[in-house]
């Protein structure tokens, strides 16, 4: 068994985290052995900014398509840079490149048939053909570039392929960015404003549009309207494309200096396309799934688990968020990303490590396994940011993992409640970079005292990394809140659903406490988790659609109520057990669920306390001597 530790002091300065020994490698791309063998690829200089271009030579119909690769390429000329789908290696067109075969993927020889000149050459940049990819240095090199290549480029397109939705959908996308172009300049000349719109009139804008169109659709589902029902059937289709579930678009479409959508048969704009993308999102946005109107279901919901129009609109956001010098949240991304797919389970961290503060030191190093980018990932947040608030993303996974992670990292590769967000994480909104951070203290200012251990088995090569933090230990769980399975309410509304886990909270309270106002109270502050920090009107963070929100989340089971040896309630994930500890972390704005398990412990998530203790209470215990620190060794 090697051992390697990291600790805070000694990680200081370094530029990256060694890599494993072994390559790992679940990258898919059409087959090549011939191409690469023929060495056409001349070697980058990976101390510079040097990176190839694809020239495309002229063509029509169906010319065989011919290439030549530029390497390396120099600024002098502009270029243009192709975001694309990969999907399915199998699926491959044949071009030519330096007059040797190539296996293309069938999306991207789609794209370069379509993009191609039929009088002139045309300069491309497309990742398959432009990075060497049976060289993993090379990858993880060029990797770290894609940024800077997107940024310099004159414009990114982003093929989607066949026009689904048809022209009727086109129209009708183009039709809404028009009223919204319209009513904007009716806006700034009723208040007069020679300024742009502020972020927030902006959104006004969208949401009036959006609030009419409603009603128009509420109106042809009573009247049984087809017309409206066929183009929003075509909307639906229009705005779920896979390509927007792809994780590296992220960083493609974010950086960009402009953005031309095309299809087959058409282009567009981004701008009319994202516009359009979130009036839909805000018709939708506060309602129900069972409360909307026959015609937006079909644009919103047409499967449950391609969430796209809401990946169109984070993507949206986080384009007009950028700034080079600030960089945007990492946990807001990576939070975020988890709807995304990849391939890939690395370039659910890569894919944005261009968009972060550099400081993270988050290098792609295709090298590692997943599971050992996901860890090293995790510490190198805690390192940056002294903290272990992103432990708090941990222990929610709403779907089975892939990989063999310790409790103590967050899984990535799956994706999380989309009700229950962590407390450290009060609201998100990518224009002010991400993250209104919610107002507990437990630790104080205190900052994260850990190291990091990797161990591997020589024999398997397996690799297993403990986590050691120090903290406090506040009590046990002795009782846990009987949960809630579907059905059980009936056709009860929610604010009554509510009502019964209350009543249900307070008979479990009430075995050792008679029941006053005052208590019912502190269980309904509990159940709302404080309504994260601000609880009383007169806080300015105050929000009452919040706590209905958590109160959602109550009734869904999101989060359980339980109750400590020493009469503490509080609300943890929902597999909280008898017998599991309770503990204050130094770093952290949340206490923590640990469960033994031999010498170790399992982290089992982030929890909120009463009596006092989410404001620093056992820290002040402890500085008065009434307590003592403790070190948990996670795995």
């Amino acid at each position: 068994m090697e051992m390697e530790v990291y600790d805070q002091e000694s990680l200081q300065g370094t530029t990256a985290i060694v890599p494993a020994e072994l390559p790992f490698s679940n990258f898919y791309t059409p087959e090549n052995s011939r191409f690469y063998a023929a060495q056409v690829y001349k070697p980058l200089d990976s101390k510079t900014e040097a990176f190839r271009v694809l020239e495309v030579l002229q063509g029509t119909g169906d010319d065989i398509i011919r290439c030549n690769i530029i390497e390396p390429f120099h600024l002098e000329s502009s270029y243009e840079a192709l975001s694309y789908r990969a999907g399915d290696p199998h699926k491959t067109g044949q071009v030519l490149v330096n007059g040797h075969q190539f296996n293309v993927f069938a999306t991207l020889f789609a794209a370069i048939k379509r993009l191609r000149h039929p009088d002139k050459s045309r300069l491309l940049w497309a990742d398959q053909i432009c990075i060497n990819q049976s060289d993993i240095f090379e990858r993880n090199n060029q990797v770290q570039k894609m940024r800077s290549v997107y940024e310099k480029a004159e414009r990114v397109i982003a093929w989607l392929g066949p026009l689904c939705g048809g022209e009727l959908a086109f129209n009708a996308a183009h039709s809404f960015y028009q009223d919204y172009v319209q009513r904007r300049a009716q806006y700034k000349s009723t208040l007069m404003m020679s300024r742009e719109l502020q972020t927030s009139e902006h959104d006004d804008i969208v949401q009036i549009i959006a609030s009419e169109y409603l009603e128009e659709l509420r109106l042809a589902d009573q009247t049984e309207d087809n017309e409206y029902l066929i183009k929003a059937k075509a909307l639906g289709q229009f705005y779920h494309y896979d390509f927007w579930n792809r994780v590296w678009i992220w960083q493609e479409i974010v950086v960009a200096k402009t953005v031309e959508l095309l299809w087959d048969t058409r282009s567009m704009d981004s701008q009319p396309f994202f516009i359009t993308a979130r009036i839909l999102m805000a018709m939708g946005i506060d309602l129900l799934s069972s409360q909307l109107p026959q015609a937006i279901r079909y644009i919103l919901l047409p499967s449950v688990n391609r969430p796209t129009i809401h990946l169109i609109s984070v993507v949206d956001d986080l384009r007009h968020s950028w700034n080079p010098k600030s960089h945007l949240n990492i946990k807001y991304l990576l939070r975020k990303i988890r709807r995304a797919q990849s391939s890939d389970l690395r370039d659910r961290i890569y894919a944005v490590s261009g968009l972060i503060p550099p400081d993270y030191r988050i290098i792609p190093d295709y090298f590692n396994d997943p599971a050992s980018v996901y860890c090293r990932t995790a510490w190198s947040i805690i390192l940056r940011d002294r903290s272990l608030d992103i432990l708090a993303f941990c222990g929610y996974p709403a779907h089975r993992s892939q990989l063999a992670l310790p409790t103590w990292c967050p899984d990535w590769s799956v994706g999380s409640r989309a009700s229950r967000e962590p407390l450290t994480l009060e609201a998100t909104d990518a224009r002010r970079q991400g993250i209104r951070e919610s107002r507990f203290q437990p630790s104080k200012k205190l900052p994260a005292y850990c190291c990091m251990e990797v161990e591997k088995d020589k024999n398997t090569g397996t690799q297993t990394f403990t986590l050691s933090v120090q903290g406090l230990l506040i009590d046990t769980v002795e009782e846990v809140a009987p949960r809630y399975r579907k059905g059980h309410f009936g056709s009860l509304p929610s604010r009554e659903r509510y009502q019964v886990v209350l009543g249900s909270c307070c008979e479990l309270v009430s075995k050792r406490k008679t029941i006053t106002d005052i208590i019912e109270r502190e269980v309904d502050r509990t159940l709302t988790v404080d309504n994260c920090g601000a609880p009383n009107e007169s806080d300015p963070n105050y929000s009452p659609r919040r706590k209905d929100r958590l109160k959602v989340d109550v009734v869904a089971g999101s989060r359980q109520f339980f109750l400590g040896k020493t009469g503490i309630m509080g609300m943890g994930p929902p597999h909280v057990l008898a017998g599991d500890l309770i503990c204050v972390l130094f770093g952290s704005r949340v206490p923590f669920l640990l469960r033994k398990d031999g010498k170790f412990y399992t982290l089992v998530g982030e929890v909120y306390i009463s009596g006092g203790h989410m404001e620093g209470k056992a820290i002040e215990e402890m500085d008065a001597g009434l307590r003592s620190a403790k070190s948990f060794e996670l795995r």
